[in-house]
């Protein structure tokens, strides 16, 4: 189920307001078996999934300037529908709650040839209400961000933005070990010509007081450096080299958003990059068809690793990698009502060889759009192609004597193909139907959790 509702009004002089409510939903059953340490394992159960959240956003104007402001509410339920051999009311399930609040005040950035800025703050609430392998655990997250960006023309075609900024994030109640302040103050300067040349250079330090967690890193500095030469003034073919690098928290909310079905362990250290990227983009055919082909190598510190700790639930371990990869990306719009995009990308990893944790980043993605909008319909296709996938499954765990052993678990290829059609009522009303998985594909996205096969989505969208 699939549900999306958007309700807004606006006033050139005063602001605008907004409200929506987005759902998500899956409840069928699926079935599969796997094999660990030896064993065989079947499941057959509900998958149960639900993303909910209610929101309200504004903006008031303020002659020059904007006060902005965004609150939701946000509830996710996940059945750990691959574990095995249980009843179907006693399946575990992930269930957490968020409230956030946000809100910024002050310049588009825009006009640059006066100062502009903009100060921002939020606040984050998280409720962990899943039943947690450890008796009577309570999960509770609460996060803030304040900051401020100024700005200023401080040149012909030279800009200067300077920004500083606080994070931190408090564990509660059973993660009440755990807390990260993070400061970053970063200083940019953006230098163009009228057509030819295009660049950016700054730095950003980053200072991380994390208590809770072994093996973080407090002081980082990430370059920033961005080299564009359009040579031949029309943007057919620029030539560019880009650096820059980002530090991401780690805090149990966080590795939850990305995966469900992680289970509460050791705090774990934040992840730093620096990134290297060389290639060139352009736009031809009287900018009918777009272009982007870049080689990328990043160095990655505290990378998170997945590995299967038991049936259905999941621990995040860190490790470090450098990963190389190449990578193109075209759209091609030979008519108005037909539309083209081709996405590749190719990756080689390089770990310690010391590393016994499988790297679950597939070698090869690549993503094909086609889509074609009549006046009276619609019809569009997407295919996209993942590598293989392996991963690891703890199957005894280290000691003071001996290192963790792991199993691995592989999973081949594939192809996932689904189409689109949109039949235009009116002007207000389009009913459609997606076809998900048609080449019935067996997909996992987290190991042991097979993805629904082949199926369909049916709806209508209206605007009133």
């Amino acid at each position: 189920t699939e549900l999306d509702v958007y309700a807004s009004t606006n006033r050139a002089d005063v602001g605008y307001l907004s409200g929506y409510v987005n759902h998500r939903g899956r409840f069928s059953n699926i079935k599969d078996s796997y094999t660990l340490a030896g064993q065989i394992f079947e499941y057959d159960n509900s998958v149960q999934s639900m993303e909910n959240r209610i929101g309200l956003n504004g903006g008031k104007y303020i002659g020059r300037y904007t006060l902005d402001g965004d609150i939701y509410y946000q509830s996710n339920q996940y059945n750990r529908y691959a574990q095995p051999q249980v009843e179907a009311q006693q399946v575990p399930a992930v269930n957490y709650e968020n409230f956030a609040a946000a809100f910024k005040f002050g310049d588009s950035f825009s006009d640059m040839s006066k100062v502009n800025f903009s100060v921002y703050a939020s606040a984050d609430y998280y409720n962990d209400k899943s039943n947690q392998l450890l008796d009577d655990a309570k999960l509770q997250q609460a996060a803030t961000a304040v900051g401020a960006i100024v700005g200023r023309e401080v040149a012909t075609r030279t800009l200067l933005t300077l920004s500083l900024g606080y994070n931190g994030y408090y564990g509660l109640k059973s993660l009440d070990s755990y807390s990260d302040n993070i400061i970053s103050a970063t200083a940019m300067v953006n230098f163009h010509t009228k057509k030819k040349l295009d660049v950016r250079a700054g730095l950003t330090y980053s200072y991380d007081n994390l208590k809770g967690a072994e093996g973080n890193r407090k002081n980082h500095i990430f370059p920033h450096l961005y080299l564009g030469a359009n040579l031949f003034d029309n943007g057919a073919f620029v030539p560019y080299v880009e650096v820059d690098g980002e530090l991401v928290n780690n805090s149990f909310q966080q590795l939850q958003q990305q995966n469900p079905y992680v289970i509460l362990s050791a705090n774990v250290p934040n992840t730093y990059s620096y990134n290297f990227r060389i290639g060139f983009s352009g736009n031809v055919l009287k900018n009918r068809l777009s272009y982007r082909v870049y080689a990328d190598a990043d160095i990655v510190r505290n990378a998170l690793y997945w590995t299967i700790m038991q049936p259905a639930y999941f621990e995040a371990t860190v490790g470090k990698y450098t990963v190389w990869s190449i990578n193109a990306a075209l759209e091609y719009k030979p008519l108005s009502t037909l539309y083209f995009a081709l996405k590749a990308k190719g990756m080689a990893y390089k770990e310690p060889a010391e590393w016994t944790v499988e790297n679950h980043r597939p070698a090869f993605e690549g993503e094909f759009n086609a889509r074609y909008t009549h006046r009276k319909f619609a019809v569009g296709a997407v295919a996209r192609l993942v590598g293989k996938t392996n991963w690891s499954v703890l199957e005894s765990p280290a000691t003071s004597e001996t290192e963790a052993v792991y199993q691995s678990v592989n999973y081949p290829a594939y192809v996932d193909l689904s189409l689109v059609f949109d039949w235009f009522v009116g002007k207000r009303c389009t009913l459609y139907v997606e076809g998900r998985n048609l080449a019935n594909a067996k997909i996992y996205h987290w190991a042991l959790y097979k993805e629904y096969g082949i199926g369909a989505l049916a709806g209508v969208k209206v605007q009133f």
